[in-house]
């Protein structure tokens, strides 16, 4: 078979990529996304840059037997390539790596542009998408692929050898990656009640009354502001020692995570993957003034100011 992968997002680039390492053996692919990412190379997989115009040239092209897709909602290029797809009664699919925004990601509910199969993560994602009002007979519950490639996924780096490609000396401290969710992309606190500043200076604040030595490092998500992000930083505890991992160092985000002692997030999937990975992790829904879906983690979220505070004494 001839697969045509196309992808934008960072959380549908990795499923995508998960795919294309399992059917490369059997079947010609050809992967294209409109970004890149450093972590392209923890797969091994060749990724031509492309563009939502470029799609009737790549299927005249290649001329694929069907179509996997991301769903993004930075970029229109898996929705046109669909549609090109479709023009061609090429068989396509779309997954879905969250369980947000299903009544945007396949375009307005006026003009829908619809796969022939959509896949999702669980049955509460199903749920949500029926809701979202996606029809229910092209809803497919699959699970996450990169969770599978993860299952299976060792780093062959010591710790001195992941910080020392990080250029970040070890002090002996405590490890804790955290990875917020940008939310101020998506309505931030006005919406949630908090966004990922208030969270970050929170946790900051707990790291200060825990005092005990740590080293921070924070992997900030590739749509993330940087600039917005750095606000939360203006009152950073003695006792921690602080570092901004680039997003050029993204293909050592997985070994990053295997030689921390905890990873810290709010409700991003990178939590869940940690566990896969053998680590620790904790989701941090203080402020939250509504009900957030995410995927199970074995511990559960903190939503207590005064739990967060103790639970980060015992680290």
């Amino acid at each position: 078979m001839r697969r045509l992968i196309v992808f934008s997002d960072p959380g549908g680039a990795k499923p995508c990529l998960s795919l294309a390492k399992k059917w490369q053996d059997s079947d010609e692919l050809l992967v294209c996304s409109d970004r890149q990412y450093a972590f392209f190379e923890t797969f091994g997989i060749p990724v031509r840059q492309c563009r939502s115009e470029d799609a009737h040239a790549i299927f005249e092209e290649f001329q694929p037997d069907s179509l996997y897709s991301g769903t993004s909602y930075t970029s229109r290029i898996e929705l046109d390539f669909i549609c090109e797809a479709k023009r061609r009664g090429i068989h396509t699919t779309s997954f879905v790596d969250h369980y947000t925004s299903f009544d945007v990601r396949f375009g307005t509910a006026e003009a829908r542009i619809l796969p022939d199969e959509i896949h999702v993560l669980d049955e509460k994602a199903a749920a949500l998408a029926l809701e979202g009002g996606l029809p229910d007979s092209r809803i497919r519950i699959t699970g996450n692929p990169y969770h599978e490639f993860l299952g299976s996924w060792r780093s062959r780096l010591t710790k001195e050898q992941v910080f020392q490609k990080l250029e970040i000396p070890l002090s002996g401290a405590k490890i804790i990656l955290f990875a917020p969710d940008p939310l101020s992309n998506a309505g931030g606190a006005e919406k949630f009640g908090t966004d990922e500043v208030a969270i970050l200076k929170l946790f900051l604040e707990s790291l200060g009354e825990a005092g005990r030595p740590t080293q921070l490092l924070i992997k900030a998500h590739p749509n993330q502001s940087m600039e917005y992000l750095k606000t939360g930083l203006k009152n950073v505890p003695k006792n921690v020692e602080l570092h901004l991992v680039p997003a050029e160092k993204d293909a050592l985000l997985n070994d990053l995570i295997q030689q921390t002692d905890l990873v810290v997030g709010m409700f991003s999937s990178i939590l869940l993957e940690a566990e896969l990975l053998g680590k620790k992790s904790l989701g941090i829904l203080v402020g939250f003034k509504k009900s957030i879906l995410f995927q199970q983690t074995a511990t559960s979220p903190i939503t207590d100011k005064e739990k967060l505070f103790k639970q980060i004494k015992t680290i």
